[in-house]
């Protein structure tokens, strides 16, 4: 097998690129931080291709260009993950000039349908914005369509978005501008195969790379035979989950937040891991002794915890928490509280089990509908077919080629394109409500990137009061948007 890095040097063609004939341009203006910023939005279709017998992608992006244009402006290319997520997330929900309109604590304020609202915490302001949306999801598809299933891979998917970026910026003529890529969860494996990817294909020296809920360890978060770390890493989120539906035991719900979270951490560092470590050989005495700590401070029963002998997986816990009221709490977000689902989402696709259960899909709606408006009356973009914000089947049929037996690790890819250019800059953010890709999670991966000490000062890891999509989250949005402020001006 290929090793990861090395993965976009077999392509010794260049990739064919034109332009569909239905994109839409329109001027806008918006004021982010007292500044008035005029810009052109475009709608439409970039047409890419691995090779020239290959099948062509016709990739679905929405760029927003500040005015008057500038080519040496910093452009940010941004996705969101699944795999088979559309960029709507990212695009509605945190960067774009538009947002979906939610209350302070990210719940919808219109009930299911809202239209879009000005974003004062859009990346406008310091650089141009290109939404990318992967074959199988948004309007994106494969030519012919039944050969989507080659994008759908990871090397493939990865390779295809380089590609696409490298069209993209001769078209507009912007190979002079610094180059961010921003990803969130699975669009953080795509974000560090592309970083290195433009670098070693194209040689275009990646300015800065932004990891929102990292996922590229995804030994992390998947849970299985033999594999701790979810169990160790997930705890954290779990407990503070627990603390914020004041469910832990009443001496650590007097404490504050910051106390909680560091007593989460440091039993699950100092007591929880060594324990799943000795497994059978764990005296039943400390085991009992740790299972009671952990149902203090995770708010469900002893009995619950020894049944499922100390680990803690974190759908169930979503079950546990708040049984009694019949209640559960979201998995990507433990702030959210739903009531129970018995709908087989297995069956359907394994990795989007909780998108039938799962509280934190209150937005899904809003999202939805508010996307679809703004597409058709704001960017005038004539959509006849349906728009696919979230493909279940996408998902489902995805190839883990890369991961062939072993969990999928992008972090050599992410370290090599880091080495390759020692100017590249990493920002990673994370949710501490997330028990998907938990923080501490998020912390593990950053501290196992195995980086030269000089490059260790180019990553920036920072934590918010929210979950996976932090920035749903009115308080958590503004300070990463202050923090990438920061990240972008260099300081």
């Amino acid at each position: 097998m290929r090793h990861p890095s090395t993965i976009f040097i077999v392509l010794s063609f260049l990739a064919a690129a034109t332009l569909l004939g239905e994109n839409v341009t329109s001027d806008h203006q918006t004021t982010i931080g007292g500044k008035t910023i005029r810009y052109t939005a475009e709608a439409g279709h970039l047409n890419v291709r691995l090779g020239p017998k290959e099948p062509e992608a016709q990739l679905f992006f929405m760029a927003y260009t500040a005015l008057p244009r500038d080519p040496n402006r910093p452009v940010t290319f941004l996705f969101n993950g699944g795999p088979g997520s559309s960029s709507v997330w990212l695009h509605m929900g945190a960067f774009g000039p538009k947002r979906v309109p939610l209350d302070p604590n990210g719940m919808p304020v219109e009930g299911r349908s809202a239209r879009a609202v000005p974003n004062e915490q859009s990346l406008l302001d310091l650089s141009d914005l290109v939404f990318l949306d992967p074959v199988g999801t948004g309007l994106s598809k494969a030519n012919p369509a039944e050969d989507a299933a080659k994008f759908q891979e990871v090397r493939a998917d990865g390779e295809i978005t380089v590609e696409f970026i490298r069209a993209y910026l001769t078209r507009e003529k912007r190979w002079t501008a610094p180059v961010y890529i921003a990803g969130e969860s699975y669009g953080t494996i795509r974000a560090s195969l592309v970083a290195d990817g433009l670098q070693r294909r194209y040689s275009v020296p990646v300015a800065g790379v932004v990891l929102i809920s990292p996922a590229i360890n995804t030994q992390v978060y998947r849970t299985g035979a033999g594999n701790e770390l979810p169990y160790t890493l997930g705890f954290p989120a779990m407990s503070l989950t627990a603390w914020y539906h004041k469910r832990v035991a009443a001496d650590l719900q007097a404490l504050s937040f910051d106390e909680m979270r560091v007593r989460a951490e440091t039993f699950a560092k100092a007591t929880l891991a060594p324990a799943l470590y000795e497994g059978a050989a764990l005296p039943e005495e400390e085991r009992k002794r740790v299972a009671t700590e952990m149902s203090r401070m995770l708010g469900i029963s002893v009995a619950d915890i020894l049944l499922r002998d100390l680990r803690i997986e974190r759908f169930d816990f979503a079950q546990l928490l708040l049984r009694d009221q019949e209640q559960t709490v979201g998995v990507l977000d433990g702030r959210y509280i739903g009531r129970p689902s018995s709908e087989p989402g297995v069956l359907v696709a394994g990795d989007y089990t909780y998108g039938y259960s799962d509280a934190s899909y209150a937005v899904d709606a809003v999202f939805t509908s508010a996307f679809k408006d703004y597409l058709a009356h704001e960017l005038n973009y004539p959509a006849v077919e349906h728009y696919e914000v979230l493909s279940l089947s996408t998902a489902a049929n995805w190839k883990w080629d890369a991961a062939r037996n072993r969990y999928l690790y992008t972090g050599d890819t992410l370290r090599a394109a880091m080495t390759l250019h020692p100017e590249m800059k990493v920002f990673v953010a994370n949710g501490y409500y997330d028990m998907v890709t938990p923080h501490l999670g998020a912390e593990y991966q950053v501290n196992h990137l195995g980086l030269p000490i000089a490059l260790r000062k180019n990553v920036t890891l920072r934590f918010y009061p929210s979950g996976h999509m932090m920035y749903v989250h009115e308080e958590s949005m503004r300070a990463m948007k202050k923090d990438l402020a920061a990240f972008y001006r260099g300081r």
